[in-house]
C-alpha cells in the first residue's frame, strides 16, 4: 500500500516537473494568442533574434504595478534591437489597460500585449502574478521568475548583457 502511494506521488511529481520544464513553458508561450494595443494579433515568436523578458501582469495586482517602472528602466538600458521587455496583461480589456497606462507617472514604452482571455492562467503557465520568463534569442525559456524583482538592478542589467548574441 505504501509502495503504491509512493509510486503515485513520484509519477505525479514527474508529470508536474515535465509540465513545468523549460521546453513545456516555451511551447506554452509560443501557443498564446495575444493582441497588441492596436488589436493586431501578435506572437512571441516575432521577437526571436534577441533575448526577451516576458512579464505577466494585471492593473489590479499591486506587486505588478510596483515593478512596472523598473521594467521600463531595464528596457531603457538597451536598444529594442538588443533586448526587449514585453508586458503581457492578463484578462483585462484594452480600454482598462489604456486607462491604467494613462494614469502612470512613468511613461511605459515597452511592448504591451494582451491575453484578454487569460489563457496563460488557464494553461498552468503561470499561477502567481507577477510572473516573468527570460527567453534567449531563439525564444527558449531560460528562467521563470515568480514575484516582484528589482529589474533595473545592476546585476540584472549585467545578466541581460550576457544574453545578447
Amino acid at each position: 500500500m505504501i509502495t503504491s502511494a509512493i509510486l503515485t506521488f513520484c509519477s505525479a511529481t514527474a508529470a508536474y516537473a515535465e509540465e513545468n520544464s523549460s521546453e513545456a513553458q516555451t511551447k506554452q508561450l509560443e501557443q498564446l494568442s495575444l493582441s497588441d494595443m492596436e488589436n493586431n494579433t501578435r506572437s512571441l515568436s516575432e521577437y526571436r533574434g534577441k533575448p526577451v523578458l516576458v512579464n505577466f501582469w494585471a492593473s489590479w495586482c499591486r506587486p505588478c504595478v510596483k515593478e512596472m517602472p523598473a521594467l521600463q528602466r531595464l528596457q531603457d538600458a538597451f536598444s529594442y534591437d538588443e533586448f526587449q521587455v514585453i508586458a503581457v496583461n492578463i484578462s483585462e480589456n484594452q480600454a482598462n489597460i489604456e486607462n491604467f497606462l494613462n494614469q502612470q507617472e512613468t511613461r511605459l514604452s515597452m511592448d504591451i500585449l494582451i491575453d484578454e482571455k487569460g489563457t496563460a492562467l488557464g494553461s498552468k503557465l503561470i499561477d502567481v502574478m507577477p510572473s516573468s520568463f527570460v527567453l534567449d534569442a531563439d525564444g527558449k525559456v531560460l528562467e521563470k521568475i515568480v514575484g516582484i524583482r528589482e529589474w533595473d538592478h545592476p546585476e540584472n542589467i549585467r545578466a541581460v548583457r550576457g544574453l545578447i548574441p
